[in-house]
């Protein structure tokens, strides 16, 4: 898809080292990584620990600040209007 699109070079959001090493092996260069950022919680810390531990995932447990990006709600197809208003308020 990437290459059909002929993407070149893009600005990713990912933890992930390997993905920015398969992008750049296929010819896209990675201009810069954007960190997703979220908060552990006593429900998503074990599982953001195994991905840092065993896939090598770039993640600062020491509660880095979001980007303002990262603020965005989170909007689902199906959710209604008033669903999405009450995000905003």
């Amino acid at each position: 898809m990437i290459h059909s699109l002929k993407v070149q070079s893009i600005r990713l959001m990912t933890n992930n080292p390997k993905k920015i090493a398969q992008l750049e092996q296929h010819g896209v260069k990675v201009n810069e990584r954007v960190p997703h950022i979220l908060p552990t919680n006593e429900y998503n810390r074990f599982y953001l620990e195994t991905k840092a531990a065993k896939s090598g995932h770039m993640i600062d447990f020491r509660g880095k600040e979001r980007l303002p990006e990262q603020s965005d709600p989170t909007i689902v197809e199906g959710m209604s209007g008033d669903q999405i208003k009450a995000m905003y308020e």
